[in-house]
């Protein structure tokens, strides 16, 4: 029988209950990091290059200093967070930073899933503003790049957004790449806006310890009484003989239990049914251990869903 139709009987029986259960331990993230300085915190790490484009004569790096700069004040996390003043700057410009990446390294992760993500604050200005940020690679000296991956982000004022694209990784005959990150600016009578840009990541993708995808997403409908989940567990654990499965219905934050059971999975890539107990129609959360003996939690994760009433409820 394959993974993807692996069905284990005991996980259609629950042991109702009422437990008070320990703080839940989020696991380490094990993504391989791809570029340097990624959260702008070491200003003289030299990582990032700045640039005003198109090039000017009159363009020095006291002029682009003015407009972009680490600043301490207005950051997502870490030391600073890069500025972007485009108020510096006349219309139909942009105004960038590029990091060129490590080829070598990049071959190691080739045929891989790559994540690339940042975060983006408009400070001042207008309501809204749209950045760039996205991974070239290049060929040949003078040639256009081979491809290019990006994000188009749209900076909301007072508010830090996330954005992410995964995409497999394929080289084939790149040279050299680059990170980077683009404002344009505005054309002339509008109020140049101010923003702010925060860790910005490109990272190789690896399976996590213990990971759980709910196959009916966060909904489960009466009067079904089971709720079914992929389990899958990373290639070192399941080495190590790190097992054992343990399923618990909790309260949304993961801490109260109302039912639970475990088993010994049979394959790192299972179906599991945990039986759902009588449940009000509400939100809720399932809660997975993972150890190498009953009892033992050393990878978890939770999922949350709700329980509502479904169309054949009686």
């Amino acid at each position: 029988m394959t993974a993807a139709g692996l069905f284990t009987p005991i996980l259609f029986l629950a042991i109702t209950h009422s437990e008070n259960l320990p703080p839940l331990k989020p696991q380490a993230s094990r993504n391989i990091l791809l570029n340097r300085n990624p959260g702008f915190d070491t200003a003289d790490a030299r990582a990032w290059r700045f640039s005003d484009w198109p090039p000017r004569k009159e363009t020095s790096d006291r002029l682009i200093a003015r407009s972009i700069f680490y600043d301490e004040i207005e950051k997502r996390s870490g030391k600073t967070s890069l500025c972007f003043d485009l108020g510096t700057v006349g219309p139909d410009r942009f105004l960038g930073v590029r990091q060129m990446l490590d080829v070598k390294r990049l071959r190691q992760h080739n045929g891989k899933r790559i994540r690339l993500s940042c975060w983006i604050l408009l400070a001042s200005g207008s309501d809204v503003h749209t950045a760039h940020t996205g991974i070239r690679l290049w060929g040949k000296s003078g040639q256009p790049p081979l491809s290019a991956t990006s994000i188009r982000m749209q900076a909301t004022r007072g508010k830090w957004k996330y954005f992410e694209r995964t995409f497999t990784l394929h080289l084939g005959k790149t040279g050299r790449a680059d990170l980077k990150v683009g404002l344009r600016t505005v054309p002339t009578g509008q109020k140049a806006p101010v923003c702010f840009v925060d860790d910005c990541r490109l990272e190789a993708l690896t399976t996590p310890a213990l990971s759980a995808t709910l196959l009916s997403g966060k909904i489960a409908m009466s009067p079904d009484r089971c709720l079914s989940a992929r389990i899958e567990v990373g290639d070192s654990e399941w080495k190590a003989g790190i097992r054992r499965l343990r399923w618990d219905v909790t309260s949304p934050d993961g801490l109260q239990s109302f039912a639970h059971g475990s088993l010994d999975l049979l394959k790192p890539a299972s179906i599991v049914e945990p039986a759902l107990p009588n449940l009000a129609f509400g939100a809720y959360g399932l809660r997975f251990a993972l150890g190498s003996k009953r009892g033992e939690r050393l990878h978890e994760t939770l999922k949350e869903f709700r329980y509502a009433k479904g169309p054949f409820e009686r």
